[in-house]
């Protein structure tokens, strides 16, 4: 397993960049799994985390929990 920890999601391509080379592999033959529990901290409006989900989405993972 291997774990890239961010604290703004995919917000730049330089994490994107770093993603892929962690991956050793193409998205869309890679399974991301993605943990929004540490959300939970924050009060009020989360719109922040359902676009940093999206983005994730948007790479094109082969499964994406």
């Amino acid at each position: 397993m291997k774990l890239l920890l961010t604290s703004c999601g995919n917000a730049n391509k330089s994490i994107e960049k770093a993603l892929l080379e962690l991956l050793g592999k193409p998205f869309k033959k890679a399974n991301l799994t993605f943990v929004p529990t540490a959300a939970n901290v924050n009060e009020g409006d989360k719109s922040w985390l359902l676009n940093d989900m999206n983005n994730f989405k948007k790479l094109g993972f082969a499964s994406f929990d």
